[in-house]
């Protein structure tokens, strides 16, 4: 296997101690377990996130309310800081253009009164109280089922938009557009609003790499799209016309110099998926975030044999696999020999044209990296709102015949809802399973020891730092 640089180990986790569904542990101290390296304390939210988020003018002691609490935060909203309106402003101005949101009291799921227009009733508008958040091939599809027979977990109040993480011209539409998804949930919150709840559900929210992140970073698109164009017209500004290829170039020209101008119209780093989230609901409690996440290597197969285009490149076979596999881990590795961990992860394709190239710009490979995500999910929603969960645990309580997998029992409880009744659960056993994984192994085999064996070397280093950062060994997975 290609050297694989280690040293990003070193990066510091938070001092963590939120819910983890797979083993009732207290997680307010991090012990060393299983040789899992200690890493250095981060500084508590208010201190450690960014000037431009409001989360700064928290008090470094902030402790979430009671989940069980049904009323929200009262207003005022909360103030944007003028970093953070310039950031909108760029890359979101549709959802600025709502913020600050001045929530409903009273009500257990954040709702607002959306802004009288020409003399009109103001209408009521709701977010999503949670987010079931991924991941691909971890068993979603099937989970979002079981999880709404649960009859204060309606699944007709739930948006499957894909809406945080797809591209603002897409089909998902603008903000607007995403709270009034709700209209059904709205009149039901409005009905019931101590118990009613709604819902946001996509496997592409937890593992919010560059593709996965295309509601913030469009502007990467656009203005690198613009320099190429320019160029090829002959109009670039002044400026940088001396920076565009000869026609004598030829097409090998991968236009480099435009993508430093992409770079510069993207949000920061920091204000990811999760940060734009926490954002949005101030100064309310943001969504409860639930993730299912399968051993990455597992998942890796999986995607390769789900997704016809890596056959199609590579063979459809194990010989196939492995070269597909050899790429982009080659890939990976030369981007961390110049760039950090947390910028390779989210912003591989954008960062230079041989990224760009990468085949699928390593999409797969990097969804399995999970603890650079589950960090800032962490570190942007709470530590007592993130709950994080094993397919495999799932699933072998799902096919044991033992009741109702405890995987549920603790999202239900995460809600604050009673878990669902043993009469409806056996009515509902009868549903199929759905298993993307398991098909997999069905049609194509597991994969060979001695490839395992590579792709096993190649994640461990985010496998203990998830577990470190969950402080639970199951996330090793070595059983």
């Amino acid at each position: 296997m290609p050297s694989f640089k280690r040293s990003y180990l070193n990066f510091s986790i938070f001092s963590l101690g939120f819910v983890i569904a797979c083993a009732d542990v207290n997680i307010g101290e991090r012990s060393n377990f299983h040789g899992i390296p200690q890493h250095a304390s981060r500084r508590l939210l208010s201190e450690s996130a960014p000037s431009w988020h409001p989360a700064k003018k928290r008090s470094s002691t902030h402790v979430f309310a009671s989940q069980a609490d049904a009323s929200r935060e009262s207003t005022p909203p909360a103030t944007l800081s003028e970093d953070t309106k310039k950031i909108l402003q760029k890359v979101a101005p549709d959802i600025l253009d709502f913020l600050p949101i001045r929530f409903e009291k009273g009500m257990k799921n954040p709702c607002f009164l959306s802004p009288s227009q020409d003399g009109r009733a103001s209408e009521l508008l709701c977010l999503p109280y949670f987010i079931i958040a991924g991941g691909f091939q971890c068993g979603v599809p099937d989970f979002d089922k079981r999880l709404h027979m649960h009859p204060q977990v309606p699944s007709q109040y739930t948006s499957r938009s894909v809406w945080w993480t797809n591209h603002p011209k897409g089909s998902s539409g603008n903000f607007s557009k995403y709270v009034h998804g709700f209209p059904n949930g709205a009149k039901a919150v409005k009905a019931s609003p101590e118990t009613t709840i709604l819902g946001d559900v996509s496997a592409s929210y937890a593992s919010f790499i560059m593709a996965e992140h295309l509601r913030l970073h469009h502007t990467f698109l656009s203005e690198s799209a613009t320099c190429r164009d320019q160029c090829r017209a002959g109009k670039a500004p002044a400026e940088s016309s001396d920076k565009c290829p000869p026609k004598t170039t030829g097409p090998k020209y991968k236009f480099d110099h435009c993508f430093p101008e992409g770079q510069a119209a993207m949000a920061p780093i920091d204000f990811n998926v999760p940060a734009l989230i926490s954002t949005v609901y101030q100064p309310a409690k943001p969504p409860f975030v639930v993730m299912l996440l399968r051993n990455p290597t597992e998942r890796l197969w999986a995607a390769f044999w789900t997704y016809g285009q890596f056959p199609g490149q590579y063979g459809k076979s194990n010989a196939g696999f492995l070269a597909y596999f050899e790429e982009q881990s080659a890939a990976w590795d030369k981007c961390v020999a110049l760039h950090d961990v947390h910028t390779c992860g989210l912003r591989f394709e954008t960062l230079a044209p041989e990224f760009e190239d990468v085949f699928y710009h390593g999409d797969q490979l990097l969804k399995g990296m999970y603890s650079i995500f589950v960090e800032d999910w962490v570190k942007w929603i709470g530590r007592d709102r993130v709950l994080v969960m094993r397919s495999e645990d799932y699933y072998e309580e799902l096919g044991s015949g033992s009741g109702r997998p405890s995987a549920l029992i603790k999202t239900w409880e995460l809600l604050s809802v009673p878990p669902a009744s043993e009469e409806l659960w056996t009515g509902s056993e009868g549903s199929p399973v759905q298993n993307e994984h398991a098909k997999v192994l069905e049609e194509h085999g597991e994969m060979p020891a001695e490839i395992r064996a590579r792709v096993d070397a190649f994640y461990q280093p985010f496998k203990a730092d998830l577990a470190s950062i969950l402080n639970d060994s199951r996330f090793l997975w070595e059983t």
